[in-house]
């Protein structure tokens, strides 16, 4: 990526190890890809894409407007579950959210830029996976991706009130 004629910006980043929930299985897409296209009738603004996994992770980021971006920004998404985002997906899709550039670009996105923002979140996955409850949410999710589905936004919503108190006291908490 980088700057293209019109005097406009275009990457298109992309995971290079995209999940495969069962090999040779083709996968039954359960996430809508998330696109804002906030270029004007001039030709200035920018368009987003996210496209998800079918477990939730963002597989790539494709920018592409007027407004110069930090590229290591976009780089930091993919690989990055979509819960991260602030709620980013159903608030885009409810119209609460009109313009996904400047909400990513909010004071509480900071801390997803922040170099060690990845160290922080291995550090949690490694703290609570141990846990008695998430040990069989692990276990159902396994169990029920075997089919190639991956989990829904919904089924993560169902699971998540599978979590014991002390679980989520512990992720607020750190």
């Amino acid at each position: 990526g980088g700057k293209v004629p019109g005097n406009y910006w275009f990457f298109d980043i992309f995971t290079t190890n995209p999940l495969k929930i069962r090999p040779g299985v083709e996968e039954i897409k359960n996430r809508n890809d998330l696109l804002c296209d906030n270029i004007n009738d001039e030709g200035k603004g920018t368009l987003i894409k996210f496209t998800f996994n079918n477990i939730g992770l963002i597989d790539s980021v494709t920018y592409y407007g007027t407004e110069e971006i930090i590229v290591q920004s976009l780089w930091s998404f993919v690989g990055l579950h979509e819960n991260y985002l602030n709620m980013l997906t159903s608030r885009f899709e409810n119209g609460i959210i009109k313009n996904v550039v400047e909400f990513l670009s909010e004071n509480w996105a900071m801390a997803l830029y922040h170099e060690w923002f990845g160290d922080f979140c291995l550090r949690m996955r490694q703290g609570i996976q141990e846990t008695p409850d998430m040990q069989e949410i692990l276990k159902k999710v396994f169990d029920e991706s075997q089919n190639g589905e991956g989990v829904s936004r919904d089924r993560m919503n169902q699971l998540k009130k599978m979590m014991d108190k002390e679980t989520i006291k512990e992720i607020e908490n750190e």
